[in-house]
């Protein structure tokens, strides 16, 4: 049985070249990012780069050998490098960890790991809405694959695995008590599981104070004494009418209360009704309008800087990006043709549960029109995306719809997906907008080479609204001329490309 291994398997290059078996067993292999040793038992990886002591991370095609004694040498453009797999001595040292609380303008608090005292409390003011802790773990072996999880008690159930962004903030914070806890490794998986803390009390508005509720009860307190002593003046009809006064208050303060609850509740109902399809349950393109810019903004802040020139003009954007994915369904106006548009709105339904059950939690899905959904998420790897739409694509294709009154049918979908940035070297060569009609362009084009396909488009440093538009998107053309990359689940998807351009040729 063969198994293949790539960069998802931790690799740190799928450019391999050259592979030394050493007297271990284990598996020595060459790449243009450093050296990796691979176990064939397990499966697991460890990496070597210049950061680990290797003069340089870029070896050479079959420079590679195992001498008598064991050494292993590697050519590489720095040189050679020669060692014996067992002087290498695995990182045991447990990283201390610093911690940091930061508000808008100023640092607030500073946690250690090693410190045994009890962890240092923040307080923040109803009005400060925001809080972000940056964290580091003090080891330098190989600083770049530390790792790190964290997790604010009282707001987060699970561990957060922040990836290569060392921070983490939060926003508009319930009044309460919190503790945030972060956890770190060293570059070979050795935990600091004590970790550094630092607690938070977000304060409460003044209105919803003790000392508030004190002044509210004092007030009617002693409005109600005034009233009842003036009312205890009089005599006989006057008490009575007192009494009947009273419960006619309370009567009508009951009846207010409950009619601001209701008006309370409608236009919650109103305003969650404005942003959801009425069939499906979903969100519909008003909702995409009332979050999005936040959502673009975010990633245009953590992709700031980080665009440099590239070699290789087709290099796929591997930094922090949304996705924008188009599924058009296929078979859809046939259903509704023949069994009528009750059995399309319970096929429908029946794709929304299938895109919840294929679809992260933190995915949004909209009902985009008609027999198109759209699905937006968060990611920093395209290999990710691809496969959610083949997850989608296969979920689709095998269920059988339940169209009512013993009819069954079957859909498939035409599924498109392209990411913001669209661009690996700079954030400004498409705006959301332009990336969702290239997503769009990219489901019309797996429709016209087959249907039950997904296709994703990818832009290079070339890429920009200018030079899409002279084809009109078109696809194959702009793939010819290496404008865009294209990657599908169909086979022939280069013939496809092959043909497309004859015929507009």
């Amino acid at each position: 049985m063969f198994r293949k291994h790539l960069k998802t398997s931790g690799l740190r290059s799928d450019t391999v070249f050259g592979i030394v078996e050493d007297a271990d067993g284990f598996l020595w292999i060459s790449s243009n990012r450093g050296l990796s040793r691979f176990n064939p038992v397990d499966g697991s990886v460890r990496n070597f780069d210049r950061f680990n002591g290797l003069r340089g991370d870029e070896f050479n095609f079959g420079a590679h050998l195992q001498m008598r004694n064991g050494r292993l040498l590697f050519g590489g453009s720095d040189g050679v490098v020669s060692f014996h797999p067992d002087e290498l001595l695995v990182n045991t040292h447990t990283p201390d960890i610093v911690l940091t609380a930061h508000s808008k303008y100023q640092r607030l608090a500073t946690a250690y790991s090693t410190d045994q005292r009890e962890a240092e409390t923040v307080t923040l003011g109803y009005d400060d809405d925001y809080i972000q802790f940056t964290f580091a773990a003090l080891d330098y072996a190989s600083s770049d694959k530390n790792q790190y999880r964290y997790k604010l008690e009282g707001l987060d159930e699970e561990w957060i695995d922040p990836g290569e962004f060392r921070r983490a903030t939060y926003a508009s914070l319930p009044a309460g008590d919190y503790r945030f806890t972060v956890k770190a490794s060293n570059n070979d998986g050795i935990w600091n599981d004590q970790g550094a803390s630092i607690r938070l009390h977000v304060e409460p508005p003044p209105w919803q104070t003790a000392w508030a509720y004190s002044l509210y009860t004092m007030f009617f307190g002693g409005t109600l004494v005034g009233y009842r002593r003036k009312q205890s003046k009089k005599l006989g009809e006057v008490s009575q009418q007192k009494q009947i006064l009273e419960s006619e208050v309370q009567a009508r303060t009951r009846e207010l209360s409950q009619r601001n609850e209701q008006l309370k509740s409608l236009n919650q109902q109103l305003m969650q009704a404005s942003v959801t399809d009425s069939l499906t349950g979903l969100k519909n393109r008003r909702y995409l309008d009332e979050f999005i810019d936040t959502e673009v903004a975010r990633i245009d802040r953590q992709n700031r800087g980080v665009y440099k020139p590239r070699r290789n003009s087709n290099t796929i954007n591997i930094s922090p990006s949304l996705f924008f994915m188009m599924i058009d369904l296929d078979g859809f106006k046939r259903i509704n043709d023949t069994h009528g548009h009750l059995a399309g709105d319970r096929a429908l339904v029946q794709v929304r549960d299938i895109l919840h059950s294929s679809c992260r939690q933190s995915d949004t899905i909209i009902r985009w029109g008609g027999d198109e959904f759209m699905v937006i998420g968060n990611t920093a790897s395209p290999h990710t995306v691809e496969q959610l739409a083949e997850r989608i694509r296969a979920s689709l294709a095998e269920h059988q719809f339940a169209l009512g009154n013993g009819h069954t049918g079957r859909l498939s979908g035409s599924i498109g997906f392209a990411m913001y940035p669209f661009s690996s070297t700079s954030s400004q060569s498409l705006t959301w907008e332009q990336t969702v009609a290239v997503a769009d362009h990219a489901a019309y084009t797996a429709k016209n080479s087959g249907r039950n396909a997904w296709l994703g488009v990818y832009g290079n440093r070339k890429s920009s609204w200018e030079e899409l538009s002279r084809t009109n998107i078109n696809l194959p053309v702009l793939a010819r001329q290496k404008l865009v990359t294209i990657r599908s689940s169909l086979e022939k998807i280069e013939e496809y490309i092959e043909k497309a351009v004859q015929e507009r040729a």
